[in-house]
C-alpha cells in the first residue's frame, strides 16, 4: 500500500477514461491511476440528471469506511466542491448534534404551534392555550419541524455551542486538505436570528462534497474519513491518508437512529414508499431532506441515493448497490428547480 496526495484525485478524474470496466488517468509522472468512481453508480446518475435537465444539480456518493467517492456528477450550474448551496434543513444535523450533547433526549416532546411557512417570534414562546401539537426531538427531525428545532435551540444552546458543533462538522474551516471550498456557517449571537440559524434559516452554505460528507461521519460512528478518488497507482493500492473524529459514537449512533425516522416516517417517506410498502424493504435507510438538499446514509445489500422526486427514479435506474459486507454509502443530492429554488 501507498501514500499519495489525495487532492489531485480531482484532477485525475477531469480525464479519467472508462476501461475494462473501470476508470483509468494518467498521473503527471505518467503512472496509470485506477480511480474510486463506479462506473455502473456513477452512469445512472449522469442518466438521471440528463433526464431531468435541472438548472443545476451535483451528485457525490462516498464510502463513509474508507472515504472512496463512487460517484461525482454535475449538470447545469451543479458543481461538487463549491460552497454556493444553502444548507437548509441539512444544518438541522448539526443543531441536532448539539442539543444530543447537551443531554436532550431525543424522545421527550416540545409542544408548539405555527411556522409551517414562516419563524417568527412570538412561536418561540411557550403558550399552553396555543401549543396543541407537540414532537420529540427525534421526530421534528424527521419532519422538518423548524419550531421545534428554533425553540429547543434557544432553551438549550448559546451561540457558541451552535458555533463549536459547526466547526466541529467542518464548517469554516478546511475540509481535510481536499481543493474543496470552505463551508460558511455564520452563526447570530442571539434572539430569532439565533433561532432561525437553529432552524435552518441562517447564512449557511455549504459544497455537496461536505455535505456527503457530513452523512458519511453519522453512518461511520461519528468518524469522518478523507475523501479519496484514488483506488490504486500502478497496481498498489492507495491507503487512506486521513480521518477525523466528528462525534462520539453514542451520540452519532443516536443521530443516525433519529435520521431512519425521515424515511420510515418524515419528509422522505413518500419517495420510498410505493402502495403502502416501504420500496426497499427492511433495508434501513437514514437521511435528512429538504426540496432542495438532502443528505442520506443507507445501511444494507441495496442502496439508493434520495432527494424528493428526482430520487424515486434514481431508485429505478439503480437497482443493486455492492455484494454483501459491503459499508453503507452515504450521499448529497443539490437538485435545483427551473422554475423555483427551494431551501
Amino acid at each position: 500500500m501507498q501514500h499519495v496526495d489525495h487532492p489531485q484525485g480531482l484532477e485525475l478524474w477531469k480525464k479519467a477514461k472508462l476501461s475494462g470496466g473501470v476508470y483509468l488517468a494518467k498521473t503527471p509522472s505518467g503512472r496509470e491511476a485506477r480511480l474510486t468512481i463506479e462506473p455502473k453508480l456513477q452512469g445512472s446518475m449522469e442518466k438521471l440528471l440528463r433526464m431531468y435537465r435541472p438548472v443545476g444539480a451535483a451528485v457525490v456518493a462516498l464510502d463513509p469506511k474508507s472515504g472512496k467517492v463512487l460517484a461525482l456528477a454535475e449538470y447545469g450550474e451543479g458543481a461538487v466542491t463549491k460552497q454556493i448551496y444553502p444548507a437548509a434543513s441539512v444544518f438541522k444535523i448539526i443543531t441536532g448534534a448539539a442539543l444530543l450533547e447537551k443531554g436532550v433526549n431525543p424522545d421527550v416532546e416540545t409542544c408548539y404551534h405555527g411556522g409551517v411557512h414562516r419563524l417568527v417570534g412570538k412561536l418561540l414562546e411557550d403558550k399552553p392555550n396555543l401549543d396543541r401539537r407537540c414532537l420529540s426531538l427525534s421526530m421534528a427531525l424527521a419532519k422538518s419541524a423548524n419550531v421545534v428545532f428554533a425553540k429547543m435551540a434557544v432553551k438549550h444552546l448559546d451561540a457558541d455551542d451552535l458555533r463549536k458543533s459547526a466547526e466541529r462538522f467542518l464548517f469554516n474551516r478546511p475540509i481535510f486538505d481536499q481543493p474543496v471550498e470552505q463551508s460558511r456557517a455564520q452563526i447570530p449571537d442571539s434572539g430569532l436570528d439565533f433561532a432561525r440559524s437553529a432552524a435552518g434559516f441562517g447564512e449557511v452554505k455549504l459544497s455537496p462534497m461536505h455535505a456527503a460528507l457530513i452523512a458519511a461521519s453519522v453512518g461511520n460512528a461519528g468518524v469522518a474519513m478523507e475523501p479519496s478518488l484514488l483506488d490504486s497507482i500502478d497496481g498498489e493500492t492507495v491507503e487512506p491518508t486521513g480521518s477525523m473524529r466528528l462525534l462520539n459514537p453514542e451520540t452519532a449512533a443516536t443521530l443516525r437512529d433519529m435520521m431512519k425516522l425521515t424515511v420510515s416516517q418524515g419528509t422522505a417517506t413518500s419517495s420510498f414508499r410505493e402502495r403502502r410498502r416501504m420500496v426497499l424493504g427492511n433495508i434501513e435507510v437514514a437521511g435528512k431532506t429538504k426540496i432542495a438538499v438532502a443528505a442520506v446514509v443507507v445501511n444494507g445489500l441495496k442502496w439508493r441515493v434520495h432527494a424528493p422526486y428526482i430520487a424515486r427514479e434514481a431508485l429505478k435506474m439503480y437497482l443493486v448497490g455492492g455484494p454483501l459486507g459491503q459499508p453503507p454509502v452515504a450521499r448529497y443530492k443539490h437538485y435545483k428547480r427551473r422554475r423555483k429554488h427551494h431551501g
